[in-house]
């Protein structure tokens, strides 16, 4: 027995918002879907040594779903999201130890999920770029944020370029 199913649209049975349309190439569009997606357009500059510093990303340029605000990303729901983040660093000391990026998690006590995103780098010029992408595991209003933390240097910047995005994959 087959069975077809003809529909352009879903919506949610209370409030009639469009959840999901098939479009008559047979695309799936999900308007609804949390995506987010944030950079930098100016240089922030930073004196902190051996600690964590936010990032501050001054540019909001796909908020869908409203899961980002002030630096932090806010699971909406449970679910696998792929998380990516690109970090440029000026000016660290070339005789550093070491300077690293990472996602940093709520309710992570065990930092699993820190130590799968971070990337580290021994400086070896005027300035670095951090990178990460990858699947994150979150749980419903989890929130996500990226921080850099240099080991030695109290002088130093975050260019203009880069940014932090993410979206639900399902």
């Amino acid at each position: 027995m087959t069975s077809i199913l003809k529909v352009s649209e879903i919506q949610d049975p209370t409030n009639s918002n469009t959840a999901l349309t098939i479009d008559s190439s047979g695309r799936i569009l999900q308007p609804a879907k949390p995506v987010f997606s944030v950079s930098k357009t100016t240089v922030q500059s930073e004196t902190a040594a051996n600690g964590w510093v936010v990032i501050n990303w001054d540019s909001v340029n796909v908020n869908v779903g409203n899961c980002y605000s002030a630096n932090v990303f806010t699971a909406p729901v449970a679910g696998n999201y792929f998380l990516s983040y690109n970090v440029r660093v000026n000016d660290t000391q070339q005789n550093g130890d070491y300077n690293l990026a990472a996602i940093h998690f709520s309710n992570d006590s065990s930092q699993l999920k820190l130590n799968q995103t971070y990337t580290i780098h021994t400086p070896k010029g005027q300035y670095q770029s951090l990178v990460y992408s990858g699947i994150i595991e979150m749980d419903a209003n989890q929130t996500a944020q990226v921080k850099f933390l240099t080991h030695s240097d109290q002088s130093w910047s975050f260019d203009r370029i880069g940014g932090f995005s993410g979206y639900l994959v399902g």
